[in-house]
This record gives C-alpha cells, sequence and structure tokens, in this order.
C-alpha cells in the first residue's frame, strides 16, 4: 500500500550519524530473537587450530569412516569416507541437484549450559569449483530452534576453513551439527575435514581472520562459480552514478487494461506508450527473476529494480549463492539501480520483522554485490514519501544501513497516494518532494524517485492540467539532480494510469527531454 504524504513546509534536518555497527553473523531465530555473534571464512592456513583433546565432535577427521555421521537423505545424498593427502575426507554427493547436508548422528551437545561459549570449525574444499554451503549449527531446546552459521563459498580447488563463535544463553538445548552444500550438482562434491566444535575457554587459541590484501585486478565474472563474501567491501567498484540530467520512465507495476501480460508485452506496450522509456521500474515480489528472461527487452535502459526476500532468510545465508549469481549475471553496460525490500515501513511497523534485521539483511546483501564487482549497480534505498513528512513520526535512518552499505537514497512520494476520494488538486513538487529532497541531500547521498503519480482530479476529466503537473514535476526533480523518476502509470491501489492523450503525451515527451 502507498502512504499519502500531505503538502507541508519542509523540515530541516541534521548530518545524519555514522550507524552503529551491524552483525555480521549468518543468524535467524525461528522462535525467539537471541543473540549470537561469530567470525567469517578465512583461509586454511591462516587458522589457529583448537586443541584435538577438547574436540566435542565425533569423528571430526573422519579416520573410523562415517562413524558418527549421516545425511538427511540417503535416496539422493551420498556420504563417503576417502583417503587424500590430507588423510581421511568425507565426500558429499547428490544424485539429482539439490541441497545436501553433513549431519551429526546425534546432537554434538546432548545439553547446553547458560552462557556457555564455543569455536566451530571446519575445513571444506572442492574439486568441482562453484560450490557454495553453510557450516551451521541448530540449538534446539524450550520449544525452540535457533540456527547460526557461517556462509562459504569455493571458487578453485584449495582448502578453506570456516570459522565462527557461539554462545548458547540457557541452559538445557541441544546442540545440532551440520555442514551444508547448497543446490549441490551431482556432478561436483564438497570435501570436508577437521570438524571441530570447542569450548572457547578451553582452546588454546582462538581462529583468528586473515588480512586482506587489495586485488587489484577485477576477478573474471562467471555465473557459474561465485567466489566467497570478502570481508570489506571492494572500494574499486564503488563508482557514484552520474546522469547529466534526470532520466524519467515508468513502472512496470501492473497492466494499464486490466489484462494480464508478459513482460515482453508490458514492455513492448510502454515503448510504444512513452516512444522506447528510458528507465524502467522492475518489482520481484522475492527472490529477482533471472537476467536472462529480461534481457532482450531492457537493453539500453535505466534499471530500477527490487526484490523482496524475508530479512530472516537472508540472514541465514540460503539466498547467498543465488544472489551473487544474479549480481554476476547482470548487465554490465547500462545502469542498475538495485534495491533490497522498497517501502519497508509499513512491513516492520506491523512486526513481520525488525528495523535492525532489515539494516542487518541489507548490508549481507550488499556484500555479495561487492563481491560481483559491477560498478554499473548502485544499491539504493527506497522508502515512502510518508517517511519523510515529519507527522509520520519515523526516522529514516532508521531503515538505513549506513553509508558504505546504500549508495542513492530512494523515494515513492505521491500526489495523495491512497485516499478513497482522490485528490482535489495537483499539489505544487516542492510541498511533494521538497521533504525528500532536503533529506538526502543533508544525508550527501544522490536521490532518485522510485515511483510517483496522481490521479485525475474532478476539475480535469481530459488531463489537461495533469499534463502541466507532470512538466513541473520533472523541471523541479530535474532542476533538484534527480538521478531519475519513474511514473507508477498502473491501476493498482488507485488509478494513476495515463490513459488521456494530454498526460501521455506529456510524460512522452517529458522522456524525451521536453520539458
Amino acid at each position: 500500500m502507498k502512504e499519502s504524504t500531505p503538502s507541508i513546509s519542509r523540515p530541516k534536518y541534521q548530518q545524519a550519524a555514522p550507524g552503529a555497527s551491524l552483525l555480521k553473523k549468518t543468524f535467524v531465530t525461528i522462535a525467539s530473537a537471541s543473540l549470537l555473534t561469530g567470525l567469517g571464512a578465512v583461509p586454511a592456513a591462516q587458522a589457529a587450530t583448537p586443541d584435538e583433546a577438547k574436540n566435542l565432535v565425533v569423528n571430526g577427521k573422519f579416520d573410523a569412516g562415517t562413524e558418527g555421521w549421516r545425511t538427511n537423505d540417503a535416496n539422493t545424498e551420498k556420504l563417503s569416507v576417502r583417503k587424500d593427502a590430507q588423510g581421511a575426507v568425507a565426500e558429499l554427493r547428490t544424485t539429482e541437484t539439490k541441497t545436501a547436508v553433513l549431519n551429526d548422528i546425534t546432537n554434538t551437545i546432548k545439553s547446553t549450559e547458560a552462557d556457555a561459549s564455543y569455536t566451530v570449525s571446519a575445513r571444506v574444499r572442492t574439486e568441482h569449483p562453484g560450490i557454495w554451503g553453510q557450516l551451521r549449527t541448530r540449538i534446539v531446546g524450550n520449544g525452540e530452534t535457533k540456527i547460526v552459521g557461517e556462509s562459504f563459498g569455493l571458487n578453485d580447488t584449495s582448502w578453506t576453513t570456516v570459522s565462527f563463535d557461539l554462545t548458547v544463553p540457557t541452559s538445557g538445548s541441544t546442540v545440532d551439527l551440520n555442514v551444508l552444500a547448497w543446490s549441490l550438482d551431482p556432478s561436483k562434491n564438497l570435501i570436508i575435514d577437521d570438524v571441530k566444535l570447542v569450548e572457547r575457554d578451553a582452546a588454546s587459541t582462538q581462529p583468528v581472520p586473515a588480512p586482506v590484501e587489495e586485488d587489484t585486478q577485477k576477478p573474471e565474472q562467471n555465473t557459474d562459480t561465485p567466489a566467497p563474501i570478502q570481508p570489506e567491501p571492494i572500494d574499486k567498484c564503488d563508482v557514484a552514478p552520474k546522469t547529466d540530467r534526470t532520466l524519467f520512465g515508468v513502472s512496470l507495476g501492473g497492466s494499464t487494461t486490466g489484462a494480464k501480460e508478459t513482460f515482453a508485452q508490458s514492455m513492448a506496450r510502454q515503448d510504444a506508450n512513452y516512444d522506447d522509456t528510458e528507465v524502467v521500474r522492475l518489482f520481484d515480489p522475492g527472490m529477482p527473476v533471472s537476467w536472462s528472461k529480461r534481457a532482450p527487452y531492457i537493453e539500453d535502459k535505466t534499471i530500477s529494480i527490487s526484490f523482496r526476500p524475508d530479512p530472516a532468510e537472508v540472514l541465514t545465508g540460503q539466498h547467498d549463492a543465488a544472489l551473487l549469481n544474479w549480481f554476476n549475471a547482470a548487465p554490465s553496460d547500462q545502469p542498475i539501480y538495485w534495491t533490497y525490500f522498497h517501502e519497508p515501513e509499513p512491513k516492520i511497523a506491523a512486526g513481520e520483522f525488525t528495523a535492525a534485521q532489515y539494516r542487518a539483511a541489507w548490508a549481507r546483501i550488499a556484500k555479495l554485490a561487492d563481491q560481483a564487482c559491477k560498478p554499473n549497480m548502485h544499491a539504493t534505498l527506497i522508502l515512502t514519501g510518508w517517511t519523510a513528512n515529519p507527522r509520520s513520526n519515523r526516522d529514516w535512518r532508521d531503515y538505513y544501513a549506513g553509508d558504505s552499505v546504500i549508495d542513492v537514497l530512494g523515494w515513492d512520494p505521491y500526489n495523495d497516494a491512497t485516499s478513497q476520494e482522490g485528490p482535489k488538486s495537483y499539489a505544487s513538487p516542492e510541498s511533494i518532494f521538497g521533504n525528500v529532497v532536503e533529506i538526502s541531500k543533508n544525508a550527501g547521498k544522490p536521490f532518485a524517485i522510485g515511483e510517483t503519480g496522481t490521479r485525475l482530479i474532478p476539475t480535469d476529466p481530459n488531463g489537461t492540467q495533469r499534463a502541466e503537473w507532470l512538466k513541473d514535476v520533472a523541471r523541479y526533480l530535474d532542476n533538484e539532480g534527480a538521478l531519475f523518476v519513474a511514473y507508477w502509470d498502473s491501476k493498482t491501489f488507485a488509478d494513476f494510469r495515463l490513459l488521456d492523450s494530454a498526460s501521455r503525451d506529456s510524460w512522452a515527451g517529458i522522456i524525451d527531454g521536453k520539458y
């Protein structure tokens, strides 16, 4: 539901203070929200090893074959132990593409003590690069299941150590230990060794992340072999967006006729209506749709696209591989403004997830985007226009994951978005957009308008007044330096369609730079 922004005077905002640091731990709470912290994947040769005598894992080196271990589906997941240069190692394969799980037969910890702390680690590699997975624990007790783990990506055949610290806040729980390979193809394998779970105060040394050296060579992009997440963003891929003037286009939010359309039909219709629109705004209700399904229809356009997997799912790392592949597969020769979960405010207010979860999920996805290293792709936070209104009692920074994560501030202001009776006038552009312009400039971020629009007012049945209002909006936003503006040409929620020739011709001219 779009939120309305009344016409009011603009407030004064201060420069946003640097945001608090975000959790980097892969984490989801199914029945409660306890905090667990961890370390990232580090190269095997750089990690210290805890005292073997204190390891709680049964047969963690697989010297006793598969004793103590199983898969979750013996029919499709194959576990074996073989010898290599390291000694005994476990190997996971599948008979069909699916997630394969190395699972301890008996939970490694049978009953926890309150506030007990552990270090969990394993060494993993593959003979077929392009494997993504996760070392994880499942903490079960008191009717709750909590999952905490660390994801890994194997882009070559070398060993990698995955490690994280785990604190269990309550007593009497059991801890299940798993190593997963997501969407493991039958032609590929995951090799595992040296699985450990050690009480932290009993470890002689603790794993320490290795320093990351700057790689001056841009990695070759291959959607079949995603690289693991780096601990820090890649500065050389963070290129500020630029335009000579504001670009204008439309949102593909629904058919203007009400009939169901394919993406190709929608794009062809909008190109015909607006003489090859410059900008197209796309919405995916869950995970982003494959670029291959859209590429032929969006060439040479500026793309604003949002997707909406649940933050709790994002924070488990289960979407890491798919999202990194999506970033890697994105076109490299056209501007792409990508958005994680546009307009999150109503969902957060309804308790579907927290602002902290939202910010943390944003940060995780931004790391994946950094890995893809596409200078033409820009992380764009899109909030409702209403949030910029002081009467909303909201602070936009509650949804802001930080300067290092967000490249562009996007907004969705309307001339009366949702009232049943509709607008009585076409409000001035400054009264509609002034707040978001000022917030964006004070934050030091470029801004864009992901959606905007107006219904016809009662005194304008032919749309001639709206046609002039559209030009006023275009001049105002161009003068203020908006990167792009997309009109909500849809009757979803209310009828904002530009069906009259005056309005349609006006917006087509604006797209062509005539305003």
